[in-house]
């Protein structure tokens, strides 16, 4: 016991925090490297601490995509991780891979320096043990964010920044940095508690410090939940393919047991078409066991099904219809979830197995997970296995029902569905009141001319003729052709034959004779609606013009209406 404490009592003693005599054995040369292995920026730093993390300028980092420190005693060591950055501050720190047997550091000074103080050193880059650090003293202090930025009577040259400013304990108040005042002679320093507020954290992605170094990051350190986040948004980010890797290495290191890990990683290279590395990754999570083997069946059923569908199956064949059919039923045996049977029903759909996948999606929808997207599936199983459409129908209703309010783009399929079986069993006003708020959903600015003349045609057989002339008249204003333009026009003007308004018929059809002087439908409803107004000489007139542009149905017309 006595033992213990005497080595309990050492272990301070143990670790080489350098006072201010001895502190340029701390000091690093700091060389960065570009893509091409050339040397990029060559700076200086110091060992912050006993595991060998060092403290550099931001601006020597910049770019690097390597970098490597060579300490007072001449040895090489690699920069392993970048562990947090500032531009604004012109810091960084990063970790080493250089041994740590009693490796000289240097602590922070909790307190920043005080003008006037005369106790402080500025140390430098030497392999000489005999050189000491200069005497310095602070000139002046100004406020930078909630910390200090010091002008020091330190010379205003180059082998001292990035060189830590000590006070006469050795502690750290602050990093050297080059003063850019025109024809300055004394030096600047940033007060080193800005390196404290350095760290790689959840947001760490979107940060354009880091991003700015092309070296590996730390992952958060925090939890477990902030790294995974951390990965899962690195990932799906532009970050370097090899940033990527790197990351993921560090996560399973410091927590082997976590396998959502391998779900992430299957994605990530399913997307990139290799699939070879994304079926590995997920054997391997599933040969780990665990309460999650499930959704690893369930990802890789997914991940095949979408593999078939963007490429079918001639590329990597191993991976099909089949297979993923199998991986849902894995899932659904080892846990029975209803979004393994939704899954199961999804690829049966696919193998055009129509009556087995409305049978799961039927069993979903009996589940607490029925939601609008499993009663479309359904009522889709149904309606291509040949089903009633009145039952097809209350699947599309409960798909409607289900889907979140205020809607979304999620109820625009079952009211496009829903709205077109009801026309084809005549319903036609409730058919129409589906496109309405299918329209609502999606936007004027989303729908084409098509849609507006569909409706239309709808609404006219539903007897809801004002409509049905609102929304011809919307498509010809959103037509992209005159020739559709022509089209939506022609069918506007029969529309007022049809509702009995002659006059408006004749202009519209003269609209239509502006686009296409060579219109026989146009003529021919000119013609009929001069037989509205009692001006026969005129419909024959107009008869006969379209007659001889071709149209067959010209003298049966005239015949019609007895004109010569």
């Amino acid at each position: 016991m006595k033992k213990i404490l005497f080595l309990l009592f050492l272990l301070p003693l143990m670790l080489t925090a350098q006072k201010a005599p001895d502190a340029n054995k701390a000091v690093v040369n700091l060389i960065a490297y570009d893509e091409k292995g050339d040397v990029l920026h060559s700076a200086y730093g110091y060992f912050s601490s006993p595991d060998g993390e060092i403290i550099a300028p931001f601006h020597a980092f910049k770019g690097a995509v390597r970098a490597e420190i060579v300490d007072a005693a001449g040895r090489r060591a690699v920069v392993r991780r970048i562990l947090g950055a500032s531009s604004l501050y012109d810091v960084v720190r990063a970790s080493t891979d250089i041994p740590t047997k009693k490796l000289p550091f240097l602590s922070p000074c909790p307190t920043p320096g005080i003008i006037g103080q005369s106790d402080i050193w500025q140390t430098f880059y030497t392999n000489n043990k005999k050189e000491k650090p200069l005497a310095t003293s602070v000139v002046a202090v100004d406020a930078f964010d909630s910390y200090a930025y010091y002008t020091i009577s330190t010379p205003n040259e180059e082998r001292f920044v990035g060189c830590p400013v000590v006070n006469g304990e050795g502690k750290v108040i602050g990093l050297m940095q080059k003063n850019i005042t025109k024809n300055a002679l004394t030096a600047c320093a940033v007060d080193i508690r800005t390196a404290d507020s350095l760290a790689v954290t959840t947001a760490a992605v979107f940060n354009s410090d880091l991003n700015d170094i092309k070296i590996p990051k730390q992952i958060p350190v925090a939890s477990e939940a902030e790294a995974f986040s951390y990965l899962y948004m690195v990932l799906r980010s532009a970050t370097d393919s090899v940033l990527k890797t790197t990351a993921v290495s560090d996560f399973m290191a410091a927590y082997p047991d976590n396998t959502d890990i391998y779900g992430e990683m299957a994605n990530y290279h399913a997307a990139r078409n290799r699939f070879s590395a994304a079926d590995s990754t997920l054997r391997k999570g599933i040969a780990r066991g665990g309460d999650f083997v499930a959704d690893l069946y369930l990802l890789q059923s997914e991940l095949m099904q979408g593999k078939v569908e963007r490429m079918g199956t001639e590329v990597y064949p191993s991976w099909n219809l089949e297979t993923a059919l199998a991986a849902a039923e894995k899932a659904y045996s080892l846990q029975p979830r209803p979004r393994y049977l939704l899954q199961q029903g999804t690829v049966l759909y696919a193998l055009q197995r129509f009556k087995e996948a409305h049978e799961k999606f039927s069993l979903v929808n009996r589940s607490p997970l029925a939601n609008s997207r499993s009663f479309l599936y359904a009522a889709m199983a149904l309606e291509s296995d040949s089903g009633d459409v009145a039952s097809i129908v209350t699947l599309l209703d409960s798909a409607v029902v289900y889907s979140p309010k205020p809607y979304t783009q999620e109820v625009l399929i079952p009211l496009f569905k829903r709205a077109k079986l009801l026309a084809s069993m005549g319903d036609f006003r409730k058919a129409a009141a589906d496109l309405t708020e299918y329209e609502k959903v999606a936007g004027v600015d989303n729908l084409n001319a098509y849609f507006y003349f569909w409706r239309s045609e709808i609404e006219k057989n539903g007897r809801m003729f004002q409509q049905a002339l609102d929304d011809l008249t919307t498509a010809v204003s959103v037509a992209k052709t005159l020739q559709d333009k022509e089209t939506y026009l022609t069918e506007k003007a029969f529309l007022y034959l049809q509702v009995n308004l002659p006059d408006e018929a004749v202009a519209t059809a003269r609209e239509v004779l502006k686009l296409n002087a060579e219109s026989a439908d146009a003529h021919k409803i000119i013609g009929v609606a001069m037989v509205e107004k009692k001006q026969k000489r005129k419909a024959l007139e107009h008869f006969k013009k379209a007659q001889a542009l071709g149209d067959e149905n010209a003298a049966e017309l005239i015949a019609k209406y007895k004109l010569r």
